[in-house]
């Protein structure tokens, strides 16, 4: 395979993708905190479930009596310190369990009844990848090094080429020859230079050693790893189903995988639903996320009517909500769980996609700026408030559809994905309807708040026009026609503003 040969532009452009995949190998990174919970037998930890450890989904890790001693081989092997979370979980494949961390494959073969590490950079290889692991600063591997299947040979020839010292350093530190082996496995490539920094790629793993400080990434001699684990995921190696978070600590089944074969069942996206946050406090952005979490990975079973207010469970602080602006009656007020309806919204944005059965839905008192920042007509909406006020929709095929959610809190997107059988329907929304607009009137009065300093002025409701909207929906399935119709009546809404009577801060 040929070597790429202007250096200068991939230095330039590779240091975005290798900032999302760098483990620090010292001093340690990791420790254990308030998103880690020991269970019997192993551990249950939140960190790596895609949403920075918000929410109660986690991956799971622990021994099995009489199969895969996941968690000892881990915790044998140095934990989160040199493996990173684990991030998968288990799943089969040609007789052989599996389950991934951020940073490596674990491998338990039935026969031996042992662990070991999968040789991640060689799966990565032969599944193709070398381009674009070379595009992200990892060398291409030397396949031919003369030793014609002599392993003795072959190992003498590969650790040759350790030739960084500072990498060779850091090899051998895990406990000699015999641990690096284990840990690491022999040398792909020679040591390369991209950029700022110098990598060289083993079979499990990939060692960056620093040359130069860039803010943000790694100082001028720091040594990082290439998280193998995650590669692994992001290119899809590992069945779909895997890499869902676990939404409860009972110890499932290992999936059965076929190799080629990624999780048909879930591999189609049916429909998406996406919202904007834009301009949204830390608050709200907070609690997005932590709705978010709760609902990714549910599977909505045939025939199941999907209750928001079930799976998502109670809003409290306790379930990990802060408190925000939400609507209360014809005011806006400060309560626990301020941004659970950008979420509600979203969901329901896919549904309709989907063309599923609205079972219920309720729009917000006024028209809220933020579901209309992406260009959507207002009343494309749904507002909850536990427990009186639900969104359902219905499951109305024979096969069951995933939850997947997704925000971006540095572009504050946020995405809702369906994703099972196709449904073998096409949806579309007709134009809608406004009628009966109604300008606002003037600001309300500043309104006393003693929970605020004194001098402080804080907007909390902002004038929009009132209206009442109408979203139609047309669903063509075979010869089977229908038009679904959400109306929405905003009242017209005044300024408000609160001002702080507390006690007074310079």
């Amino acid at each position: 395979m040929p070597v790429p040969s202007k250096l200068g532009r991939l230095a330039s452009s590779l240091l975005v993708g290798i900032a999302l995949s760098l483990l620090p190998l010292s001093p340690p990174l990791y420790a254990a905190d308030s998103m880690d919970q020991a269970i019997s037998g192993g551990h249950f930890y939140r960190q790596a479930n895609g949403f920075g450890g918000r929410g109660d989904q986690g991956f799971l890790i622990w021994d099995e009596p009489g199969g895969p001693a996941f968690y000892s081989e881990f915790r044998q092997l140095g934990g989160v310190r040199t493996l990173g979370y684990p991030a998968s979980r288990r799943y089969e494949e040609d007789g052989f369990i599996y389950l991934v961390t951020q940073g490596a494959l674990l491998q338990y073969h039935p026969q031996l009844q042992q662990v070991f590490l999968g040789n991640t950079f060689e799966i990565l290889e032969k599944a193709g990848l070398n381009d674009l692991l070379y595009a992200r600063g990892i060398p291409l591997s030397i396949v031919d090094d003369g030793s014609n299947g002599d392993f003795a040979k072959a190992k003498q020839t590969r650790l040759s080429w350790l030739t960084n010292d500072v990498i060779k350093q850091h090899y051998f530190g895990a406990g000699g020859e015999k641990a690096a082996l284990r840990l690491y496995g022999l040398p792909m490539s020679k040591p390369q230079a991209f950029g700022p920094f110098i990598t060289q790629r083993f079979q499990r793993i990939a060692l960056q050693y620093w040359t130069e400080d860039v803010p943000g990434i790694a100082r001028k001699g720091d040594i990082t790893t290439i998280l193998g684990g995650d590669l692994l995921k992001e290119f899809n190696l590992l069945p779909f189903e895997a890499k869902l978070p676990h939404m409860s600590y009972e110890r499932p089944a290992p999936i059965a995988f076929k190799a080629g074969q990624a999780a048909k069942q879930f591999e189609n996206v049916i429909a998406e639903g996406a919202s904007e946050f834009t301009g949204s406090s830390a608050s709200r952005v907070h609690n997005i996320v932590t709705a978010a979490s709760k609902l990714h990975g549910y599977v909505i079973q045939p025939g199941e009517t999907f209750s928001f207010l079930k799976v998502l469970g109670p809003i409290t602080r306790k379930a990990g909500f802060q408190t925000g602006l939400v609507i209360w009656g014809d005011k806006t007020i400060w309560g626990v769980g301020g941004g659970v309806c950008q979420v509600s919204t979203t969901v329901f944005r896919a549904a309709f996609w989907a063309g599923l059965p609205i079972a219920e839905r309720h729009p917000h008192a006024y028209r809220v700026s933020y579901y209309e920042l992406d260009g959507s007509p207002p009343g494309f909406d749904a507002t909850i408030y536990s427990p009186w006020l639900d969104l359902k929709f219905l499951n109305d095929s024979e096969h069951p559809i995933l939850i997947q959610a997704r925000v971006d809190e540095h572009a504050m997107e946020f995405t809702i994905t369906l994703r099972g059988n196709d449904l073998n329907r096409t949806v579309e929304m007709l134009p809608a309807i406004e009628k009966n607009v109604e300008a606002p009137k003037p600001p309300l009065p500043d309104t006393p708040d003693p929970s605020l300093p004194r001098g402080v002025r804080l907007q909390v409701e902002w004038a929009v026009d009132g209206m009442e909207t109408g979203i139609l929906r047309q669903v063509v399935q075979g010869d089977s026609t229908r038009i679904d119709e959400f109306w929405s009546e905003f009242t017209p809404w005044r300024e408000r503003w609160v001002v702080g009577t507390g006690r007074y801060v310079n």
